[in-house]
């Protein structure tokens, strides 16, 4: 939910949102595959699911790089 907010949050303006919008549902189609096709052929244990939570904490908007406080708004 906290990636999903962040989003939101950062979504361009209006005369950009289709182009916004199909990127995330591509990054959601990859992702998809990734862990339907490529996953489970990869993976003999289930390692991916520990891996995938480490990899959304790392990419979390402020998790690796924090802004200074007069930057965020």
């Amino acid at each position: 939910m906290a990636c999903h907010g962040e989003a939101y949050r950062r979504r361009p303006e209006a005369g950009r949102l289709t182009e916004f919008y199909l990127g995330t549902s591509l990054g959601g189609v990859l992702g998809g595959v990734f862990a339907g096709l490529a996953a489970p052929h990869l993976f003999s244990n289930v390692y991916e699911y520990p891996i995938l939570i480490v990899a959304a904490l790392a990419i979390m908007p402020g998790i690796l790089f924090r802004r200074p406080a007069a930057l965020c708004a």
